[in-house]
């Protein structure tokens, strides 16, 4: 139980300080978010030594949900407009479908997060054995894409819905999203 005496911090409190970044913390996901070919200093070696924390806290870091989360923000930020991406996506999703090329369809699975999902490339086309009637194959193409754009959209949605609550409430946009922290 925390103790709430003017002189101790509350759990409250000490909660709201773990899920805040500290300014190197920050300075990591500023530069992380910036294109490669932009960055400086350029390795993630040099950065540490820079900032003054050892290569270890910087890859401690890159593993940190709140951070990862903080360098999507960034990014999407930098990108202008959610849509750009989008349309990137799926302009690449075409081209694999289209050519049938396994390399691209595999950038689009990285890209949209369902290759890391999962431990093998063949994992996510595998469906439960207990799965009864409705599988993927009882869809067309055109439903499988009417239900993807869906997704995106809804999850588009859902993100930006939260940031502009964060707005309206004067909460900071550095926050990881609703449902992305981890367990304290």
């Amino acid at each position: 139980m925390g103790n709430k005496n003017s002189g101790n911090i509350t759990n409250a409190e000490r909660a709201r300080r773990a899920r805040e970044l500290n300014a190197r913390q920050r300075a990591y996901v500023i530069w992380k978010a910036t294109p490669e070919l932009q960055r400086s200093p350029k390795t993630q070696k040099e950065f540490a030594e820079v900032i003054g924390v050892t290569e270890q806290a910087v890859w401690k870091w890159s593993k940190d949900p709140r951070i990862i989360e903080a360098i999507r923000f960034v990014t999407l930020q930098n990108v202008g407009e959610p849509k750009k991406v989008t349309d990137i996506l799926d302009m690449m999703y075409e081209v694999a479908m289209a050519k049938k090329d396994p390399k691209v369809a595999e950038v689009w699975l990285k890209a949209t997060g369902v290759y890391s999902q999962f431990g093998r490339t063949a994992d996510f086309l595998e469906l439960p054995e207990d799965a009864e009637g409705d599988s993927f194959e009882d869809y067309s193409l055109e439903e499988l894409e009417r239900l993807r754009a869906e997704a995106l959209a809804q999850n588009l949605e859902s993100v930006t819905i939260e940031l502009a609550s964060r707005k309206l409430a004067g909460t900071s946009p550095d926050r990881p999203l609703e449902g992305s922290e981890s367990a304290e």
